[in-house]
């Protein structure tokens, strides 16, 4: 999608207080060019590192060697099947995608038809249960690993926040100060965060909740970049588009990637069926298997 050139706004309520009368509203722009220059390079002013899939999955398959107490030959066997579920996951990430766009074309013709089903990984589940287990495990127990996600994690964090700096044009009820740049500036940032939470609690918005008033105004942010010009002005908040390397909406936003289809029917598609994680070299669920332990695949230490 192609960036907007002129510097349309939109209003917009956190989708966590659109219930609650007298929530306040934010005014946001399109993300223009100029704007897609001024977000890169304020994330390149901060020093922010990130790392690609690709690299974190060589590191992977290196921590699994190294913190495998089996044979030689077990441990390439564990990295073999890993990269094979690598590849499967990606082949999984490009079919969702082609979903989401057929899900997309059903309710713009019809907002009650049902919807394509949902794709599935195409991998032995018995060898996709062992795989991930032995990377949770070695996800755990690696310090590189975890650096790199951690480092990640930041940079996408701070991203939606950049981002959201640079689209902001007003708050209701909260004064915005900017830098020589035009942004807003970090600490203006840290007190609307802190603004907009005590005056969500003000309005009885329970702050045990998982919703994040703050989060979702980010996110928005960093959406604008991407959204269509003739997306309703009080839209609930869509997915972020991501990248096909990380899963991370700031690389998303380097490599220019397409924004979701949004599409206005209640139906929402679900998410793709499949017993791996968001991400595949980050498995959710804990297995019972450890990369020091025997599998379906291991050979005998």
């Amino acid at each position: 999608m192609p960036v907007p050139i002129e510097a349309k706004t939109f209003t917009y309520v956190p989708e966590s207080l659109r219930e609650i009368e007298g929530a306040p509203k934010f005014v946001l722009r399109y993300g223009t060019r100029r704007d897609r220059n001024a977000y890169r390079a304020e994330l390149a002013g901060r020093g922010l590192v990130s790392h690609g899939q690709a690299e974190i999955r060589d590191a992977m398959a290196e921590e699994i060697k190294r913190l495998s107490g089996n044979s030689d030959e077990a441990k390439d066997r564990m990295v073999e099947t890993a990269r094979r579920y690598w590849a499967a996951s990606d082949s999984l990430e490009q079919q969702i995608k082609e979903w989401w766009e057929d899900c997309a074309a059903y309710a713009r013709d019809n907002p009650e038809a049902e919807l394509p089903p949902a794709p599935a990984i195409d991998f032995d589940p018995e060898e996709e249960a062992w795989i991930t287990g032995i990377m949770q495990d070695v996800q755990a127990n690696s310090a590189v690993i975890h650096n790199m996600r951690k480092a990640n994690a930041r940079r996408d964090f701070l991203a939606t926040e950049v981002a959201l700096a640079v689209v902001l044009v007003s708050a209701e009820g909260f004064d915005l100060r900017r830098d020589i740049d035009g942004l807003v500036d970090r600490e203006c940032m840290a007190e609307l965060q802190e603004w907009l939470g005590d005056r969500a609690e003000e309005l009885g918005f329970d702050q045990t909740r998982a919703d994040d008033p703050f989060g979702e105004l980010r996110n928005i942010g960093f959406a604008a970049f991407h959204l269509p010009k003739d997306t309703e002005k009080n839209f609930a908040s869509p997915p972020l588009p991501t990248s096909d390397a990380t899963g991370s909406p700031a690389e998303a936003e380097d490599a220019s990637s397409a924004s979701p289809a949004s599409a206005k029917s209640k139906a929402t598609p679900s998410t793709a069926t499949s017993t791996s994680a968001t991400s595949s070299t980050s498995p959710s669920a804990a297995e019972t298997e450890t990369a020091g332990s025997t599998g379906p695949m291991a050979a005998a230490s």
